[in-house]
């Protein structure tokens, strides 16, 4: 019994961080795709 708890315990503890990193890498390619969007518009601006 006490093994099962141990076992959720550390799946709970491995989804959450599974999900912040998830959270982290989305955000931070959405940030880099954004730059990349104004670059383009500063060399490239629609007419």
């Amino acid at each position: 019994m006490a093994n099962e708890e141990r076992l959720d315990s550390l799946k709970d503890q491995i989804e959450g961080t599974v999900k912040k990193v998830v959270e982290e890498v989305t955000h931070d390619k959405s940030q880099e795709e954004a730059k990349k969007d104004k670059q383009k518009a500063k060399t490239n601006p629609e007419k």
